[in-house]
């Protein structure tokens, strides 16, 4: 966070007084952002570090308001609201491209299991085969693989 301030946000808006930050500041550093060729959810990162700085700002009354407040987050190219760690479905044409180009992976199985039944990845590659009724064409999730913040493999 540190370095987003200092390379992004301390150089456009830096020399102001928080009182003297407007709306219209904030929205050319958000424009300036895209210029300099940052992603999308890149400045949408950046521009939240701003509103946590002046919304702080705005409730120990050093500011009156916000200026953040009505920026709308950028979009990414098929228009819809990028969130930090957010995901989005494929397109038909995404998935079916997606699946030809599988067809002859080791792990296409795993694809297509996840795919239909909406599994997650460490759900299914915690499965066993004990967790597969065949009589009833079922799969029962008992566990999952996950990474703790060590890295180290957690099944939980």
């Amino acid at each position: 966070m540190h370095a987003q301030y200092v390379n992004h946000i301390q150089p456009m808006l830096g020399k102001y007084k928080l009182s003297k930050i407007n709306f219209a500041m904030c929205s050319a550093l958000q424009r300036n952002l895209l210029k300099k060729g940052l992603k999308p959810n890149v400045a949408n990162s950046i521009m939240q570090l701003l509103k946590s700085i002046l919304k702080k700002a705005s409730d120990t009354r050093m500011i009156p308001f916000n200026p953040m407040n009505g920026l709308a987050r950028l979009k990414d190219v098929s228009g819809q609201n990028i969130k930090d760690g957010s995901h989005r479905y494929l397109t038909r044409d995404e998935k079916q491209e997606f699946f030809d180009a599988a067809r002859s992976s080791f792990y296409y199985a795993a694809f297509v299991l996840m795919d239909e039944t909406g599994m997650r990845c460490g759900e299914c590659l915690s499965l066993k085969w004990s967790d597969i009724d065949w009589n009833r064409s079922t799969v029962s999730i008992h566990r999952t693989i996950s990474r703790d913040k060590d890295g180290k493999t957690i099944i939980s």
